[in-house]
C-alpha cells in the first residue's frame, strides 16, 4: 500500500510539473444599479489597445437578464478615470455605440483606484479582487457620488486543477484510513 501511494503522489506531482501553463478564466460580476457578468481569459490579448484602454471584442455579456452574444468591454487605467465599460459596437470613427454601462472609479485621486490591469496595454494582467464605481454620467455631475456598482473578479478553477486537488484529497483520505486500520487493535 505504501508503495501504491508513493506511486500514486509521484504520478500526481509529475503531472501537475509537467502540464503547460493554461489561461484562467476569470468571471466578472457586476452588481448594484445593473447586474452584469461575463469571463474573460487571462490569457488573451486585447482587440484593441489604446493609451489608458484596453478593448476585448465579442465577449458574451449577461446584463440585468438579457444575453448579448457579442459585446465589447473596455477596461481603463486608473489615471483615465479606472474601470471598465461595456458597448454594443464601435462607429466609423472609433468610437463607443450603445454603451450599455461605463463604471468608472469612485476616487479617481487615489493610485491604481479602479484599475483592474496592470502592467502594459499590450500584454496586461487581468486582476482579480474587488472594486467600487460610479456611473461616468453620475460622476461627471458629482464627482463624490456614492458607488453605484460593486465589480467583483474571481479565477474559474480549471478541469485540470479540479482533478489535481481531487486526487490529492483521495490519496490524503486513503493514507489517513490506512493509519486508522494499524491503531485499532486486532
Amino acid at each position: 500500500m505504501k508503495r501504491f501511494l508513493a506511486l500514486a503522489a509521484t504520478a500526481m506531482l509529475a503531472l501537475g510539473t509537467t502540464m503547460p501553463a493554461q489561461a484562467v478564466l476569470l468571471d466578472y460580476r457586476l452588481t448594484g444599479d445593473i447586474n452584469a457578468s461575463w469571463q474573460i481569459e487571462s490569457t488573451r490579448v486585447p482587440d484593441d489597445v489604446r493609451s489608458g484602454l484596453l478593448g476585448y471584442f465579442d465577449v458574451p455579456l449577461d446584463i440585468d437578464g438579457v444575453h448579448y452574444d457579442s459585446a465589447l468591454i473596455y477596461m481603463f487605467a486608473w489615471w483615465a478615470l479606472g474601470g471598465v465599460e461595456a458597448d454594443l459596437g464601435l462607429d466609423e470613427t472609433g468610437g463607443a455605440t450603445g454603451t450599455l454601462f461605463s463604471a468608472v472609479s469612485s476616487d479617481p485621486y487615489a493610485l491604481n483606484m479602479g484599475q483592474i490591469y496592470t502592467g502594459p496595454e499590450s500584454s496586461p494582467t487581468l486582476l482579480t479582487g474587488e472594486w467600487d464605481f460610479v456611473e461616468y454620467d453620475v460622476f461627471e455631475n458629482d464627482p463624490l457620488a456614492p458607488p453605484s456598482y460593486h465589480l467583483s473578479v474571481s479565477a474559474v478553477p480549471e478541469p485540470a486543477g479540479w482533478l489535481l486537488m481531487t486526487g490529492g484529497l483521495g490519496l490524503v483520505g486513503m493514507a489517513m484510513r490506512r493509519s486508522r486500520a494499524k491503531l485499532r487493535p486486532a
